[in-house]
């Protein structure tokens, strides 16, 4: 098994495991064919990488090395954009609660958007520009009641979600008003964000009528600005449902905006997407050595393996019964004829990976599991009190650590007592 021309092996020998490991140049082209599609369907597109995804450093410096603006949702995802060296003007700043010292860091900082995802908020951040003395480019999020046909874990547009001011009771309309209203705040537009592994435009070109209807609404205001967020669904395992390619993404999206909404814009208007699973997920892989091996006592033929990560690196099969495909890294190519259950290490029952077919294998093997890239490096914790695994990029046979491992003195670093 090889993940950006190193061998995983070797990288779980170099690195130690649990371990993330990274196909750098494939980022890099996932976030090219983005920005390459979207500015073909319409040239005046704009991609930014909603990192809550995966953030690191090297990523946030890799996306905006690529020309994608950062999707930012706290102030740690803030810090670490500063940190990678991404102008302040290709910063969005999100979050459905921000504090007043956030908000503050933002508008100080100089960020290129605030989201503004709540009635309260549009006071909170008139307050915080006219202390700073600074006019705030803001966009509103709007929720436009669309449902979408994803894991309701994963839905976060449809008519009672805690995202966005809602379009049909007037909300959105009020708080456009009073930020338009307001000389601390310039509003450039409206944004939406209606799920995650979605795999049809469909809903997008329904929110953008809904969006449309809300314009309507609101006279003499056309948006320079149309942020239709992200949700680009990716195949999890080798049965999974096929998704959209970018080039289909972007053909879908901005055929939509041009027949429903873009006549209400600004004729320069920006088409905004936030993809941010989509780019990183497949890219990424994580690294297991197999700790205990030992037979099922009640399904003859099975095996129960117990790796040294789990919960604490990888909670999405308990939280989202997230499904990955897992391979031996010694051969990959190989099924082989044992059927095996893999647990992690964690004083739970934490079965990550059901009925797996392996090859042979043994304490000390390196099993790999595929498409790891999103949401389980931003994810992990630390518990049962262990260090977070270590992050590395690997691109043409060479690899690099990006985030190096905790340490028991790191996880004691914040104890005062």
């Amino acid at each position: 098994m090889r993940i950006g021309g190193c061998d995983a092996i070797d990288m779980a020998r170099q690195y130690g495991t649990p371990l993330y490991a990274y196909d750098e140049a494939g980022l890099r082209r996932t976030c090219r064919e983005y920005l390459t599609a979207f500015r073909a369907a319409w040239p005046r597109a704009h991609v930014a990488y909603a990192c809550k995804a995966f953030a690191t450093t090297a990523m946030l410096r890799l996306a905006s090395e690529e020309g994608l603006g950062i999707d930012a949702m706290s102030a740690g995802e803030l810090a670490l954009a500063r940190r990678a060296g991404v102008p302040a003007a290709d910063l969005t700043f999100h979050g459905v609660v921000k504090t007043g010292e956030e908000l503050e860091q933002a508008v100080a900082g100089g960020v290129g958007y605030v989201v503004i995802d709540s009635a309260e908020e549009v006071a909170d951040l008139i307050r915080v520009a006219a202390r700073l003395g600074r006019r705030q480019p803001v966009l509103l999020r709007v929720n436009p009641a669309v449902a979408v046909t994803t894991d309701p874990r994963y839905r976060t547009g449809d008519r009672d979600s805690k995202f966005g001011l809602c379009i049909a009771d007037g909300s959105a309309r009020r708080a456009a008003a009073q930020a338009l209203a307001a000389e601390q705040l310039r509003l450039d537009g409206v944004h939406f964000h209606l799920g995650s592994q979605l795999t049809s435009a469909q809903p997008y070109a329904e929110a953008m009528t809904a969006v449309a209807r809300l314009l309507a609404e609101i006279p003499g205001w056309r948006p320079s600005r149309v942020v239709v967020g992200g949700g680009m669904g990716v195949r999890y395992g080798d049965n999974g449902p096929a998704v959209p390619t970018p080039q289909r993404w972007a053909t879908s999206i901005a055929g939509a905006f041009r027949q429903r909404l873009a006549s209400h814009c600004a004729d320069d208007v920006i088409l905004g997407i936030e993809p941010g699973r989509s780019v990183v997920a497949e890219h990424g892989s994580t690294l297991y050595t197999v700790g205990t091996v030992k037979p099922s006592q009640e399904r003859p033929g099975v095996i129960i393996l117990v790796t040294d990560g789990g919960l604490s690196d990888n909670p999405r099969p308990l939280m989202y019964s997230a499904v990955h495909d897992v391979v031996a890294a010694a051969d990959p190519l190989e099924a082989g004829g044992y059927v095996a259950d893999i647990y992690g290490r964690h004083c739970e029952t934490d079965l990550l990976f059901a009925g797996v077919r392996l090859p042979r294998i043994g304490r000390g093997d390196i099993l790999v599991v595929r498409t790891t890239g999103a949401y389980t490096y931003c994810m992990a914790s630390n518990y049962n009190r262990f260090p977070r695994a270590a992050v590395v990029f690997a691109r043409d046979g060479m690899s690099r650590l990006v985030v190096r491992r905790e340490t028991t003195a790191d996880l004691l670093a914040t104890e005062l007592e």
